[in-house]
């Protein structure tokens, strides 16, 4: 049961991530976007066409989200959008996950 629970808290560190969507007008109509994910011991980069691509889970921040891309794709006064997701919490609930599994090697009783 041990091992399923450090086998647990390592797969649920790896979902641990931060996404930025990095969009910046140009005046000549080449508007260019980028989403960066930055994991646990991983990134990606990757330049994209304007594009309201997320993976947000949460309705509210859906809707946050895409209003403020809607209001940079709809007004060409704005330069920048910035839009990030925060998906770190997952370091928390891993990290219960390995303590769960590791307690009794690290806190292990010793027998006289």
């Amino acid at each position: 049961m041990r091992v399923y629970f450090i086998a647990l808290g390592i797969c649920l560190l790896s979902f641990a991530k931060v996404s930025t969507l990095t969009c910046e007008r140009a005046f000549v109509r080449d508007d260019k976007c980028q989403i960066v994910k930055h994991g646990f011991l991983w990134s990606e980069e990757k330049n994209i066409p304007f594009s309201p691509n997320s993976n947000f889970s949460d309705k509210k921040e859906q809707q946050e989200a895409a209003s403020r891309i809607d209001n940079f794709a709809r007004y060409r006064n704005k330069t920048s959008l910035d839009v990030s997701l925060d998906d770190r919490w997952w370091v928390a609930v891993g990290l219960i996950s390995l303590t769960i599994g590791l307690y009794p090697y690290l806190f292990r009783k010793k027998l006289a």
